[in-house]
């Protein structure tokens, strides 16, 4: 006989059992087949969560949280979805066992600051944004009369912004660009590296690449999906997420030969490897992810420090930001480089751009100058 799934039992009269707890109370559901027996569960639990006025005034943050979590997997991306289940671990930490309905605007203050000791601004701000969303969905299904956290300030930015001199994803210089491809060259990612840089892609696009995706005959990459971590933690492929980010690339002179080395290098080191990808992770078997490329990144800038050449830290990205800077210094428009990119809007490229521009002026103002 097989083994009957946690707490379910058989009874004489043939039929199953199943005796679960929500918020210390006790509750049973029968029927005659296991299946029938978890669709009933389910529906006892919907009804407790969403039918009684009593439960719903007992029901703790954590619980509406896990259903609302569970409401938006028919609509959000799982990569998304799991990056909401890693920033919500620490507010559930502070008021996840609190009711919905004894939460209060003093208390979400409090987990604001909580969360300011640990986190940067922007991932306080990015969890406080969630917590925020919850909240929300409570005050909309009429558990709570308004949302505590409405109105609470934003914190505010301390640390560079991306386009910063020093932060992760600023634009390389033409001197740390020599040093870096200087001290890159005998790693597995060489080629990866370049490509980013050339074609203004992001590494999880890149990382999808198959063959099918490079169109030879029209002369460009088409971009239609990305790498990304599913709910189990495992890295799969799926569609881009915006509409401007199923984008066609030209392939020049450079990519062509670029390409044409890693497709001699994967011949060389995996004959077997059949699903088409184009740059295949170390190991062949998996992806290639932002972590394992920002590690190499960070493995390549220690050997260059080692020979005394410094570049200050930056990650993958900066690739795909220095592309743009390069674009709007040759003069390309900003609406043809948010095409190439696969921004939906301007915003990030003004920014790039208003920092270029600066950079330009200081260096015009540098070579005025007069001999008295």
């Amino acid at each position: 006989m097989a083994r009957l799934p946690r707490g379910v039992k058989k009874r004489p009269d043939g039929k199953f059992e199943m005796r679960f707890t929500i918020d210390g109370k006790r509750y049973s559901v029968y029927a005659g087949s296991i299946k029938e027996l978890k669709e009933k569960e389910q529906e006892k639990r919907e009804q407790i969560a969403n039918g009684s006025s009593l439960a719903k005034t007992r029901m703790t943050f954590r619980a509406y949280y896990e259903q609302w979590h569970k409401e938006r997997l028919k609509k959000v991306k799982e990569s998304t979805l799991r990056t909401q289940k890693t920033q919500i671990q620490p507010v559930l930490k502070e008021i996840g066992d609190t009711r919905l309905t004894e939460i209060t605007r003093t208390m979400c203050k409090d987990l604001q600051r909580k969360l300011s000791e640990k986190y940067s601004s922007t991932g306080v701000n990015s969890r406080m944004s969630l917590a925020l969303s919850v909240l929300n969905a409570a005050a909309k299904d009429k558990i709570i009369a308004e949302n505590p956290a409405a109105g609470i300030d934003r914190i505010r930015r301390t640390e560079p912004k991306i386009t910063d001199e020093g932060g992760s994803h600023r634009a390389l210089t033409e001197q740390e660009l020599k040093i870096f491809f200087k001290y890159a060259d005998r790693t597995y990612y060489r080629e990866f590296f370049e490509f980013q840089l050339r074609t203004g892609m992001r590494c999880s696009e890149v990382a999808a690449l198959k063959r099918q995706d490079i169109d030879y005959e029209k002369n460009v990459i088409h971009v239609r999906q990305t790498v990304a971590q599913n709910l189990n933690d495992e890295y799969c492929l799926q569609d881009v997420k915006t509409e401007a980010g199923r984008r066609d690339i030209p392939i020049t002179p450079e990519i062509r030969a670029i390409l044409d080395r890693q497709q001699e290098k994967i011949a060389a080191l995996f004959p077997i490897l059949i699903d088409g990808r184009i740059f295949p992770a170390a190991d062949g078997s998996g992806y290639a992810n932002v972590i394992n490329i920002d590690m190499i990144i960070r493995f390549v800038l220690k050997r260059a420090e080692k020979n005394k050449e410094h570049i200050e830290h930056f990650s993958s990205h900066a690739f795909r930001s220095t592309f743009a800077t390069q674009a709007i210094r040759s003069g390309v428009e900003l609406q043809v480089l948010r095409k190439l990119m696969g921004h939906e809007n301007l915003d990030m490229l003004v920014k790039i751009y208003a920092q270029v521009q600066q950079e330009d002026i200081q260096k015009a103002a540098a070579l005025i100058n007069f001999a008295i």
